[in-house]
């Protein structure tokens, strides 16, 4: 998932994540909520769910949510290239 206006590096980056990961889906969100996304994902069976960030247009952070494992990892990203 991405943010509302995602820049062109984001979803670069989302199409590579996309493209690398089997049975991925790209989703952007909109004005939709988060939590409205989790509950979805819950109801719908998946096992997993990224959540790239960015800041002043530039991807700097990556959630993984797992639910079978009810774990949550948070990745920081430095000078993205």
């Amino acid at each position: 998932t991405t943010s509302r206006y995602p820049t062109q590096k984001t979803k670069a980056l989302c199409k590579y994540f996309k493209n690398i990961i089997n049975f991925a889906e790209l989703f952007t969100r909109g004005s939709t909520k988060l939590s409205k996304i989790v509950k979805y994902c819950k109801d719908h069976k998946y096992k997993s769910l990224i959540v790239l960030h960015e800041y002043k247009g530039n991807p700097n952070g990556m959630l993984i949510k797992y639910f079978e494992l009810n774990i949550e990892i948070y990745f920081r990203m430095i000078k993205m290239v």
